[in-house]
């Protein structure tokens, strides 16, 4: 194109463009532009035909960026879940906490079965002999109990007990069960137990499984869900079992040893742990063993445990189990046992803020992340429980999540 007399640029067959704008504009013919090259150094011919992209002008530079942006996007929305980090959770505390029901609830309640129909029907035999063991422990403990005594009927009946349960091949029939329950729920042995309930020497699940004698008459008869958690039946040494929260793994772990475990710093478990629920029975201030209270031994294995060195950047839950047999048992006696300086007496709620008091004492300020109450047999206490550590596994995995971005 070339100017014309107005100014304006003449089109391809010589008329001004736009030159009168009363009049409509000719109409041009569309020329394809030729593809400009691109400019490459001598030096980079080789290099802009291996890659193109690297030899086209400096106007497509934008590409190239958004191009790397894009790039950046995808990788950040290919991080899914399953390839990240799962939170490692350990259950500790001292023999007989009750952590081991605690884990096995929680299963259930995400939709799991804590036990197996396998282990339900193999354990019957077990309970058994505990229910045995323990009915022995309790009617043969006469000094005690002798005020239930006072009918000649429950001496009869805690005599034929006895004698049924001598030897090992006893018969356990409907006759037998039937005069457990009716000695159990006779309401002079029920006033002496009462009274009297720290003083014997019977397991805390001995009088449901007293009550419930007669159903486990049958011999096929497969031990129920609530009755494994009442038995408390031990598992494995070491358990490492996965659950999946909101898309995220979670692996629940327990271990024979929480001390043992923490002070070996080659273990992947103590390099990786994440969340330590440390669980506490409030039952044991008045159980002693060798002149100590358990509860006097479990103080001082969570002052070792909690104070791990390995414990930097884990998050510590407290779990203060068997909240429902504290509340029992204080009606009758108070902590002087463990504490000999206490001297609140029997009220429930001074008694479980002094026992937290004397446990979270012990942890030289070492954050404590969330302090809880429980009953692990209790399904809406466990329930309640569980959420509360829901929150802390979840604010543990977000900040995993930053961390892997």
């Amino acid at each position: 194109m070339t100017k014309g007399k107005s100014g304006m640029f003449k089109s391809i067959n010589g008329g001004d463009i736009f030159d009168d704008f009363s009049k409509k504009p000719p109409v041009v013919d569309k020329v394809e532009p030729k593809p400009l090259e691109p400019k490459v150094d001598a030096g980079s011919k080789s290099d802009a035909k291996a890659h193109p992209k690297r030899g086209m002008m400096n106007s497509m530079a934008n590409v190239d960026i958004l191009e790397d942006i894009s790039h950046v996007s995808f990788r950040r929305k290919d991080l899914t879940p399953a390839r990240l980090e799962p939170i490692r959770v350990l259950f500790a505390g001292a023999e007989n906490c009750g952590k081991s029901t605690l884990r096995r609830h929680i299963k259930s309640i995400e939709g799991k079965a804590a036990y197996t129909l396998n282990e339900c029907a193999n354990t019957m035999p077990e309970i058994r002999k505990f229910i045995i063991a323990n009915l022995r422990s309790f009617v043969n403990d006469y000094d005690r109990i002798r005020a239930a005594y006072t009918l000649d009927e429950n001496l009869k009946t805690a005599l034929y007990i006895m004698e049924r349960t001598d030897s090992k091949n006893y018969q356990w029939d409907e006759e037998f069960t039937n005069r457990v329950v009716k000695l159990w729920e006779d309401k002079n042995v029920q006033r002496t137990w009462e009274q009297k309930r720290h003083e014997f020497n019977i397991n805390d699940s001995a009088p449901y499984f007293f009550q419930n004698a007669t159903k486990y008459n049958e011999n096929n008869y497969s031990a129920s869900q609530e009755d494994m958690f009442r038995f408390r039946v031990e598992g494995p040494d070491n358990v490492n079992e996965k659950l999946v929260i909101k898309d995220r793994d979670v692996i629940l772990m327990e271990r024979e040893k929480t001390n043992y475990m923490l002070e070996d710093s080659h273990t992947a478990a103590a390099d990786q742990l994440d969340i330590m629920i440390y669980v506490i029975s409030l039952s044991d201030f008045d159980q002693k063993v060798d002149k100590r209270t358990t509860m006097a031994d479990a103080m001082e294995a969570f002052e070792r445990d909690v104070q791990s060195p390995y414990l930097l950047g884990c998050s510590v839950i407290v779990v203060f189990n068997k909240i429902d047999i504290l509340a029992e048992k204080i009606k009758t006696k108070d902590l002087w046992a463990t504490f000999p300086e206490y001297s609140a007496g029997n009220d429930f709620e001074k008694a479980k803020d002094y026992i937290t008091k004397e446990f979270i004492n012990k942890s030289n300020d070492n954050p404590i992340k969330s302090i809880l109450y429980t009953s692990s047999i209790d399904n809406k206490s466990v329930t309640e429980t569980w959420e509360e550590i829901k929150k802390v596994i979840l604010e543990k995995a977000k900040r995993k999540e930053i961390m892997q971005m």
